[in-house]
């Protein structure tokens, strides 16, 4: 008999509020694998459409961006940026040289991009392009994400 993984995980609750020890690590093991398998079955196909949502969303910033700012003013902004990450070295230079670019390219932006740049602040998003909400993030040098 297969028992559904949420009425294993109230057991588990109960047993251990019971007896207030852990499970036999083969019940474990067998408790793992089948959450496992029922986790990939379950959310798979959402986070896939949800990957394909935001590259389309993406997609469609990049075309308009794109379609708008010449190749100079991208290289301009980016020489912009470049000095700002230059001069704030040390101590807080990292929280000075965020907010600096943040204001730099938020300008850039609403001046070349006109109606499809709005200041968007709400939870983590700083601006809209395309209607479509952003988070600006700067990326350290000799750090990978994830």
């Amino acid at each position: 008999m297969k028992i559904n993984f949420k009425i294993k995980i109230k057991l588990k609750i109960i047993y251990i509020m019971i007896f207030e020890e852990e499970f036999e690590e083969e019940f474990e093991e067998e408790f793992e694998e089948e959450f496992e398998e029922e986790f990939e079955e379950e959310f798979e196909e959402e986070f896939e459409e949800e990957e394909n949502i935001n590259k389309n969303k993406l997609q469609k910033i990049f075309n308009c961006m794109n379609s708008v700012i010449l190749d100079i003013d991208k290289q301009k902004i980016s020489n912009c940026i470049k000095c700002i990450n230059t001069i704030c070295k040390g101590d807080g230079g990292g929280l000075l040289s965020g907010s600096l670019t943040e204001k730099v390219l938020s300008k850039f932006l609403e001046k070349s991009l006109k109606n499809e740049y709005k200041e968007f602040n709400s939870n983590e998003s700083d601006m809209k392009i395309c209607d479509i909400p952003l988070s600006l993030k700067k990326s350290m040098e000799n750090r990978q994400l994830h």
